[in-house]
């Protein structure tokens, strides 16, 4: 779920319903599916530019988790990506892994 959050005295900003975005095992490449979710988070980020975002990466537990908190940043920062190529302002998204 996407919620934009409004400031007091604005407008009431609606809530965007999103998937979760599924990868791989072990991979952190963007799948038509991600994509697709992904399209609806870019529209919702164009209608309101000022909007911030923090995507978080996850992982299963197999491996270390010093390798689940790498793998868990590169598909954030996949996403993060595709958001930036897709016009949305870059000191309006942050990636992170957990």
């Amino acid at each position: 779920m996407l919620n934009l959050i409004s400031k007091a005295g604005e407008k009431p900003k609606p809530t965007f319903i999103i998937q979760d975005i599924y990868f791989c095992f072990d991979l952190f490449a963007l799948d038509e599916a991600a994509i697709k979710e992904l399209k609806k988070v870019k529209k919702a980020l164009h209608e309101y530019p000022g909007t911030k975002v923090v995507i978080t990466g996850h992982t299963d537990a197999i491996g270390s988790s010093s390798y689940n908190l790498k793998l868990s940043l590169k598909r954030a920062r996949s996403i993060l990506a595709y958001l930036q190529k897709a016009g949305i302002n870059p000191g309006h998204i942050s990636a992170i892994g957990k």
